[in-house]
């Protein structure tokens, strides 16, 4: 997409070609840059109707024809596709599929942990100062392991397995503090 070009045309992604026969919304955005992150290509694009900014992944958009209405380029949020992209907890990512899955409610704002959530990973906002964050890995140890990387109090944590994990490397941790005192 240029950036050079003042007037652009918008688009109607989510529609479904006639010949299927299933009714999808239909959303008019006005598509402003394609930013790929966590392996994901999405949108960022101004949705008009609603006034508000979305970062959509392309693998789930079905494309219609252009409206042909011009729309004038819009600044960003942030100043920067990628960093819009990454502070978005509602970018329309799904949880990947792993062996081991859990989540906790964790103490930060849900934009910040959205900027370093792995791929695949959710987050849903919960409070100004909270969110949800949904992932999966390998082993439960893995998990707990990634959770443990936001340097956050973590609450609500589910399932019981990765309860249990949290305590065992609890264990392991205290265990080798204690070897080198």
């Amino acid at each position: 997409m240029s950036r050079s070009r003042r007037s652009q045309n918008s688009s109607r992604p989510g529609s479904v070609p006639p010949c299927t026969g299933q009714a999808r919304p239909r959303l008019t955005l006005e598509p402003h840059d394609l930013v790929v992150w966590a392996a994901r290509w999405s949108l960022v694009a101004f949705e008009p109707q609603a006034d508000r900014w979305r970062a959509m992944r392309i693998d789930r958009l079905e494309p219609c024809m252009p409206t042909g209405r011009a729309f004038d380029r819009r600044d960003v949020p942030h100043g920067d596709p990628v960093a819009f992209v990454m502070s978005t907890h509602d970018r329309d990512d799904t949880p990947a599929e792993w062996p081991c899955r859990g989540s906790a409610l964790v103490a930060l704002p849900a934009p910040v942990v959205a900027r370093f959530a792995p791929g695949g990973s959710t987050v849903e906002h919960d409070t100004d100062s909270s969110c949800r964050l949904t992932l999966g890995a390998w082993s439960w140890a893995g998990l707990a392991g990634l959770l443990l990387t936001f340097d956050a109090d973590i609450t609500g944590i589910e399932p019981a397995e990765l309860r249990q994990a949290l305590r065992s490397l609890r264990t392991r941790i205290d265990e080798g503090l204690m070897r080198t005192m």
